[in-house]
């Protein structure tokens, strides 16, 4: 019995650490992904996606000593601005669809169904009106980099806020 207990703490030893680095779960404590990923949802992460994240890809990254989870809204080479809450990327303004209302917290937003440049398919964006970054300079991502957005786009630390002011950045693919 002994002998099947250690070969048992052996398996589960070598195992739960393998299974680590090819899924790992999290828990999101905040709303930057809203309505697509809301506060306290649970999530498996797949940790071994063989290519460079594309525009479209939901990605999680540690910066600030916490993990952070965003959409890639472009990547290397691009040329992204913000024009009243809607990315403009190469020139081009990114197509939005008004889908419905959204209610979080007393406080009263719209929803739209956006699409990126290359992504397939669509996701829902939150806006809850005119905020601080909804206008932003058209900046170019560098090699080796991403340009990521929350989904509720009011309420996102992402690459439009400085790391001084708990933002993103652009972030190294690596």
């Amino acid at each position: 019995m002994l002998a099947v207990v250690v070969i048992v703490q052996l398996s589960i030893s070598a195992v739960v650490p393998l299974a680590h680095s090819l899924y790992r779960p999290f828990y999101l404590p905040a709303e930057a992904m809203t309505p697509t990923l809301t506060k306290g949802d649970r999530i498996l992460a797949d940790m071994n996606v063989p290519r460079p994240p594309q525009r479209g890809d939901v990605i999680l990254f540690d910066v600030h000593d916490s993990i952070y989870i965003k959409r890639v809204a472009a990547i290397a080479g691009d040329r992204i601005a913000m024009h009243d809450g809607v990315p403009v990327i190469n020139g081009v303004p990114v197509s939005q669809r008004y889908i419905g209302r959204f209610t979080m917290a007393g406080t009263d937003g719209v929803v739209m169904l956006e699409k990126l440049s290359g992504e397939n398919g669509h996701h829902r964006v939150l806006d809850l009106g005119y905020g601080p970054f909804d206008d932003t300079a058209e900046v170019v991502v560098p090699p080796g980099h991403v340009f990521v957005l929350g989904d509720h786009r009011d309420l996102s630390a992402d690459s439009r806020v400085p790391r001084e002011n708990w933002g993103v950045e652009m972030l190294p693919v690596d």
